[in-house]
């Protein structure tokens, strides 16, 4: 197997970090949910960072790439990681390792070597008019209707012309049902996020109480006369 483009490297690299956020999140949230529990009541600084650090250690990475035996040891060990979860994350690792391992070899000519600047087609994605060196879409960026402005590579780059084939369409399609959905449980999560970012806002409260008064009651230290 070999990729066309660094582009298509990406789109499955992107496709197995959205599949491990899915796996992982539950449990992650359950690590973060204990430390708050473990920290409520407790007032001492050094206690609370022992707790703190003590509970960061059994948390998920946050990207597929940081996935390793010695940190799902810890995690497993501490009650966060089923067996046939951690079965499914070291799959998903070693698919990672396979898919960045894999060559870009670009595709060999066909037809005319040099097609004339005229011969154009329509992107399955923009709907733009663009030259089709190679009987493919030439790499193009556009004008994104959300946040308006230009993206460097277009999803229909390297893709075969409207007139010719739909797939790329078909291929986006999935990718902004796939975002929809995504953005929907984000909104199913606000509250939850509303709780974290209170939680976090009064412990770095405590922080600053902690470090003002550090700072307030210093007093050089003076040598023994």
């Amino acid at each position: 197997m070999t990729y066309t483009s660094k582009v298509a490297m990406q789109r499955d690299v992107e496709a197995l970090n959205r599949e491990y956020s899915k796996l992982s999140d539950g449990p992650d949230n359950a690590v973060y949910s204990d430390m708050w529990d473990a920290l409520e009541g407790v007032e001492d600084y050094a206690e609370r960072s022992k707790i703190v650090d003590r509970m960061s250690k059994v948390r998920f990475p946050r990207e597929l790439h940081n996935v390793n035996a010695k940190r799902l040891d810890r995690i497993e060990a501490a009650g966060y990681l089923a067996p046939e979860l951690r079965v499914e994350l070291e799959r998903l690792a070693a698919r990672l390792a396979e898919v960045k391992a894999t060559p870009i070899v670009k595709p060999a000519p066909r037809g005319p070597a040099k097609p004339p600047v005229s011969d154009l087609g329509i992107c399955q994605i923009c709907g733009r008019a663009i030259r089709t060196p190679k009987g493919r879409i030439a790499e193009h960026g556009y004008r994104r209707m959300d946040w308006g402005f230009n993206v460097n590579s277009c999803f229909g780059s390297h893709a075969q012309s409207f007139e010719v084939s739909r797939q790329a369409l078909g291929q986006w399609i999935q990718l902004v049902r796939d975002r929809i959905e995504t953005l929907g449980e984000m909104a199913a999560e606000a509250s939850r996020e509303r709780i974290k970012i209170a939680n976090e806002i009064r412990c770095l409260e405590m922080e600053l109480k902690h470090q003002s008064e550090r700072h307030d009651n210093w007093t050089p230290k003076t040598e023994a006369a």
